[in-house]
């Protein structure tokens, strides 16, 4: 535990309880280094709130500048994260809001977390756009836009684009083979509604905290089961208006 860093961090002003008390555990994790590595299931349990939230909270505090995340893969392909905190005049950065939006530091490998944050709340569930800049309408060309159609035209980067699937919907199945049907389905899907990396976890992450119930498998009323959504049905144009609209937030 670091006494340096804990006292930084109780002076720092971040515009949430809950992400204060996320900061203070890394904190109190941390060496006089600043570098920590516990688990999101860790900070969930040590702060009685829900695995989500921590996560958006992290991912909130490295927008801010205050926390660097790397993520390491380990020989059997799983992952862990090493935390860095900067909190030397962390108090004027801006990012402190709430209400920003979210881009995460990420290491050499290019894994990042980006995420809009909800407002104070265990397990938050908000109605907020998860939309980071204006898109063209869903009759529309993405080149009607030059804005979004320089987006458009980034090159898809498709294991980030699974990994961020994976990691922040691992409620859904898990996507094996990614085939050229996909890779089709996927780059008409970005283009269309002018996506990018960032954008595209952003709607994961909209999706996780608004649209919980597309990751169960639900009764149908007459003895069956409704099986839960899968990554076709989130680049299809019916998915991705009803979440723009907020038809497909949970009642």
């Amino acid at each position: 535990m670091s006494m340096k860093l804990m006292a930084k961090a109780m002076e720092i002003k971040v515009g949430n309880p809950l992400r204060k008390l996320v900061l203070i555990k890394l904190a109190d994790n941390a060496s006089d280094q600043g570098e920590c590595w516990p688990s999101y299931q860790y900070i969930a349990d040590q702060c009685e709130i829900s695995k989500r939230s921590v996560i958006n909270h992290i991912a909130a505090l490295c927008e801010s500048g205050m926390v660097k995340k790397i993520t390491r893969k380990g020989e059997k392909g799983n992952t862990s994260n090493i935390y860095l905190l900067h909190l030397d005049g962390a108090e004027n950065l801006p990012g402190n809001s709430a209400n920003n939006s979210l881009h995460c530091a990420s290491d050499a490998s290019g894994s990042a977390g980006v995420a809009p944050v909800a407002s104070a709340g265990v397990a938050p569930r908000t109605s907020h756009s998860f939309e980071p800049v204006n898109e063209p309408d869903v009759g529309g060309s993405a080149d009607a836009d030059p804005q979004v159609s320089h987006r458009a035209k980034n090159k898809i980067d498709w294991q980030r684009v699974l990994d961020s699937y994976h990691e922040i919907l691992p409620e859904m199945p898990s996507v094996k083979i990614l085939t050229d049907t996909r890779k089709k389905n996927l780059r008409t899907f970005w283009q269309k509604f002018g996506f990018d990396q960032q954008r595209w976890e952003s709607y994961l992450r909209y999706v996780a905290e608004n649209c919980r119930w597309m990751l169960e498998d639900r009764p149908n009323g007459s003895g069956g089961f409704w099986k839960r959504k899968n990554l076709d049905y989130l680049i299809t144009e019916r998915c991705y208006v009803a979440v723009k609209e907020a038809r497909a937030n949970d009642r």
